[in-house]
């Protein structure tokens, strides 16, 4: 039998289930995504009732096994990551109104055997008769486990991550992204700035790094191992480790410590700087 599933759209008009199963496999325990903070997940360091008057939340959690996969799709706002404390996930996603108290975003949640999925869009009544509105911003957090990817996949917002344990894969395009705590990260960028700080001495996995349009920060531990490539069309690399320093105006190649995982920061207009924690 086909896995069931659970797909849930909010608008600030209405919160219409779609389909509600008893989830995929591996994903258990799931709770219907609410439209208020009294389904909140209650140790949320971004709690929901910090909204906006008018303002609709989307919440899910359930348990999500090691090896699945939390992903984010959405338009515009801000995706802030945090590590949870246990195997239980959490989304809360929040959608203000415009002026008038209308809506154009729709939020929908879907379990599947891969994990969970939170997507945005625009409704689709705005979407055949385009009134000249824009997608309205929507604030995500997301709590997660050990050992679940994370991927976040937005146009103009911000992402930040924090602790995570698991593999984390970040894009944006018009916005900057902020990873601290991780073991390895892909992150990438087009008008923005990348500011990563790892946790650990040796990578969990090969790591990229990437912008157009502004700086990649990169702050290792005191010890790190690794293989480090980096280049700069317009813009000076400077790795302050050793602790002498080495600089390049274009290209850098150095094997950190005793090697290991490739660490590739790139960007085009813009500096670089790896530095050592303090």
């Amino acid at each position: 039998m086909l896995a069931a599933h659970r797909v849930i759209a909010c608008s600030v008009a209405q919160i219409m289930v779609v389909a509600i199963g008893c989830g995929g496999a591996g994903v258990a325990g799931g709770t219907p995504p609410s439209s208020a903070g009294g389904g909140a997940y209650p140790t949320s360091p971004f709690p929901s009732s910090s909204a906006s008057p008018g303002a609709r939340v989307v919440h899910w959690n359930g348990k999500l096994a090691a090896g699945k996969t939390m992903e984010v799709r959405t338009v515009m706002g801000t995706v802030r990551a945090v590590a949870a404390t246990d195997d239980i996930a959490a989304i809360d996603a929040t959608v203000s109104p415009t002026a008038n108290g209308d809506s154009n975003t729709s939020m929908r949640v879907r379990e599947d055997d891969h994990g969970v999925l939170l997507r945005t869009e625009r409704d689709d009544d705005d979407r055949c008769g385009d009134h000249g509105q824009h997608v309205q911003p929507v604030d995500v957090v997301v709590r997660v486990p050990a050992g679940v990817r994370l991927v976040v996949h937005t146009v103009d917002a911000r992402i930040d991550a924090d602790g995570l344990k698991g593999t984390a894969v970040l894009h944006t395009v018009d916005g900057t992204i902020d990873a601290r705590g991780l073991s390895s990260v892909e992150a990438g960028t087009v008008d923005g700035s990348i500011h990563v700080a790892f946790a650990q001495p040796d990578l969990a996995e090969d790591t990229v790094v990437s912008t157009v349009n502004g700086t990649v920060d990169v702050t290792l531990p005191p010890t790190e191992n690794a293989e480090l490539a980096a280049s700069t069309v317009n813009g000076l690399i400077r790795v302050d480790m050793p602790p002498s320093g080495v600089e390049s105006s274009h290209r850098l190649r150095l094997t950190l410590g005793h090697g290991g995982r490739s660490l590739r920061l790139r960007t085009v207009n813009g500096a670089i700087h790896v530095k050592r924690a303090s």
